[in-house]
């Protein structure tokens, strides 16, 4: 019995380190802070698993962004309020909405002129990186502790970014996407477009979100391909954005700029359901 606890541990604390690098951490800290004498009225299974809660809350929203201050990273906005807000509140709970202090100036910069050119306009960000880059000499690690299941995210330099939507029945700016959590639906190619995704067709992982998503809320939004295009060509004109990654599909489509926005290869994902950034 206790060899399957201990495996059970263990298995639980790879399993946070991996979603949310370092929820491991800090519940194993706070595994031993309940057994402090201080702590001795904290005894039965229930309120164990409401401290240890708190305790991840604690250190989600007030710990970790001043120590990742520290390594070079900030959070991104985590209020639903503003023009920059994370799609699913996930995305701030498992530690996944942190970059370089550049890249959060940047796009907060082209964040707030496109809003004050569309009110009530909000743009969802979707994964970023860690908060700490935690370099190891082995495997995907050499370059940062990777944001699975993503390949690059791993340096604070990268940010997915969602597409705009309106309402399909009023037409108003929605403020969401078709999926929860902004990946998954994709705009996808029209006639006479170039049709990656088919090209694509036998790769493992290119569609593999696309294909075990739920589609059926794609009918509820429509693209809005005027302020998808302004943003991202917005991000394709400023020289401090070093790479663009986006469908060629959409590409064609929205007449960007070729050169500063480039297609991904088959054995990445799909990015017809966001764009990606990096400085």
């Amino acid at each position: 019995m206790r060899i399957l606890n201990a495996f059970l541990f263990l298995v639980f604390f790879l399993l946070l380190t991996t979603l949310t690098q370092v929820g491991g951490l800090v519940w194993l800290a706070g595994y031993g802070i309940v057994r402090l004498r201080i702590f001795q009225k904290i005894s039965n299974k229930f309120q164990r698993i409401g401290f240890q809660a708190g305790w991840y809350l604690l250190c989600t929203f007030l710990i970790i962004p001043s120590l990742a201050t520290i390594f070079g990273r900030v959070s991104l906005p985590v209020g639903i309020s503003g023009p920059l807000k994370p799609r699913t509140l996930l995305t701030v709970l498992c530690n996944r909405h942190y970059v370089k202090p550049q890249l959060r100036s940047i796009v907060s910069e082209h964040v707030r002129r496109l809003a004050d050119a569309h009110d009530g306009l909000h743009i969802n960000y979707l994964d970023a990186n860690f908060p700490f880059s935690l370099k190891l000499p082995f495997g995907y690690f050499r370059k940062g502790f990777p944001l699975l299941p993503h390949l690059s995210h791993n340096d604070g330099r990268k940010l997915d970014i969602a597409f705009v939507y309106r309402d399909a029945a009023t037409g108003e700016l929605s403020g969401k996407t078709p999926s929860a959590i902004g990946y998954g639906i994709s705009e996808e190619p029209l006639p006479g477009e170039y049709d990656r995704p088919k090209a694509c067709r036998g790769s493992a992982s290119y569609s593999f979100i696309h294909d075990h998503w739920p589609q059926g809320a794609k009918a509820d939004h429509r693209f809005d391909a005027v302020i998808t295009r302004q943003m991202i060509s917005g991000f394709a004109r400023d020289r401090r954005i070093e790479k663009i990654l986006l469908e060629p599909h959409l590409t064609q489509r929205l007449s960007l700029d070729q050169g500063r926005v480039k297609p991904v290869q088959c054995g990445s994902v799909r990015h017809d359901d966001h764009v990606h950034i990096q400085i």
